[in-house]
């Protein structure tokens, strides 16, 4: 700069810098690009090939998945891999190796997107990766899990989707979880599909949403059809089970079928506990019924104890009851509407039963008032009086 001061006249300087800064700003910066592999260069790509930001097109075939590969993968940001589908006559299949299946923690990444493969023996652990998709994909595990309790696929502390998906859990000695969200600021499952699972604990788990935070299960199909012979949880852990939220939260359960799970209180199709704002809709299941229940201790009215603003409505039980059971805190604003209750019935009757508090009024999934309405059951009504109700019938 110096020497080119000496050729110019000094009121040429300004100009001069106008140019160098649009020139560096010419200068091209590295791009995400789409990345082509097989199985035979997965390894090498995933070293040196595959930057943060790029989309990697997986060709169809068996890709042998090492500890190392594994965590190439969760050690890029927004990368987004499609298969060559996970069926059909070539798919994309990505198997890991070793006698127990590893946690795959993909930690801060941002929009990961896994598509259109099928993931053998690895549970994908995506934490404060927020806007993440699993979509299209088939998972199933044959191994006992690196962690004891581990989902197939879990969506932690962040905003995340888990579409059009299915698995199978088929290691029967320690089982575990399909779909989970923890903490999420939002969450979709749609189409999460179990349907092939004898030994899977709980097809969609759902704790802790944060702030107003939306989570919808929707279309979700799930069947188990071992029966553990010392039974509990760490053999079944519900069908579908959401627990423990914030006061602005929102939990939309919609067209679920659960199979399987039995009639006690480590089973029932959907159990719903200390947690607010939640409506089960056309919900299904063929060996067990819905459970609203209170947290296991007593926290002083507050904190993620409290049920309340819960609505059921328009679902199926063909064995079991819709039972409201309020072991510690008081259940507040609960709603049974149009079910049909093939061989059991409408339980609000436990030990802390309010039915002041039972009738008032929901928020945020619905203005309706609490009570029960509407509904068919085999056995009669077992509510307290003074919970509203009408319109009831037996079968």
């Amino acid at each position: 700069m110096k020497a080119i001061r000496k050729l110019l006249p000094l009121q040429s300087t300004p100009r001069l810098i106008v140019l160098v800064a649009t020139a560096c700003l010419l200068i091209p910066l590295a791009q995400a690009r789409t990345v082509n592999v097989t199985p035979s260069n997965f390894a090498s790509k995933l070293s040196s090939g595959i930057a943060n930001g790029d989309t990697v097109i997986l060709a169809g075939g068996n890709y042998t998945m090492t500890t190392a590969m594994w965590n190439n993968v969760a050690s890029k940001s927004n990368v987004r891999y499609y298969g060559n589908g996970r069926y059909g006559s070539n798919p994309t299949v990505l198997n890991s190796t070793g006698t127990r299946m590893p946690r795959v923690r993909i930690d801060g990444k941002g929009a990961t997107i896994f598509q259109g493969m099928r993931i053998l023996n690895a549970a994908l652990f995506l934490r404060n990766c927020n806007n993440h998709r699993l979509n299209y994909i088939y998972a199933e595990t044959t191994r006992k899990p690196q962690f004891a309790g581990d989902s197939l696929f879990n969506g932690f502390l962040a905003r995340g989707y888990q579409t059009n998906l299915d698995s199978a859990w088929r290691f029967r000695n320690e089982t575990g979880k399909a779909y989970s969200t923890n903490s999420p600021t939002g969450y979709t499952f749609n189409n999460t599909d179990c349907t092939n699972s004898s030994d899977v604990k709980g097809a969609v788990d759902v704790s802790r949403i944060q702030g107003s935070g939306v989570v919808t299960i929707s279309g979700a199909n799930a069947s188990r059809w071992w029966n553990a012979p010392t039974g509990g949880r760490d053999f079944e852990d519900h069908g579908i089970y959401v627990r423990s939220g914030s006061v602005n939260q929102q939990i939309k359960i919609d067209n679920c079928s659960m199979k399987g799970w039995t009639d006690t209180g480590a089973g029932q199709m959907v159990k719903i506990k200390a947690t607010q704002n939640v409506v089960a809709d056309r919900i299904t299941g063929n060996r067990s019924g819905i459970i609203i229940r209170t947290g296991n201790n007593f926290s002083g009215g507050g904190g993620d104890q409290i049920t309340k603003s819960i609505l059921v409505k328009r679902s199926t039980v063909s064995a079991g009851d819709i039972n409201c059971y309020f072991q510690y805190n008081e259940g507040e604003a609960i709603r049974i509407e149009n079910n049909t209750i093939q061989n059991g019935t409408v339980q609000i009757n436990s030990v802390n039963t309010n039915p002041t508090k039972i009738n008032r009024r929901l928020r945020l999934i619905s203005t309706a008032l609490g009570g029960v309405f509407n509904n068919k059951t085999k056995q009669a009504l077992d509510i307290r009086s003074g919970i509203r109700n009408s319109g009831n019938t037996r079968l």
